[in-house]
């Protein structure tokens, strides 16, 4: 159940971040997705 929902956050964090990158400046996407896993 505790990993489940780790995982879950985890992802949303990655969506909010994604997003939150994508209008800013798209270039350091790639870096930052890559340093996160």
């Amino acid at each position: 159940m505790m990993m489940m929902m780790m995982m879950m956050m985890m992802m949303m964090m990655m969506m909010m971040m994604m997003s939150m990158m994508k209008t800013t400046m798209r270039t350091r996407i790639p870096c930052i997705v890559y340093s996160q896993t």
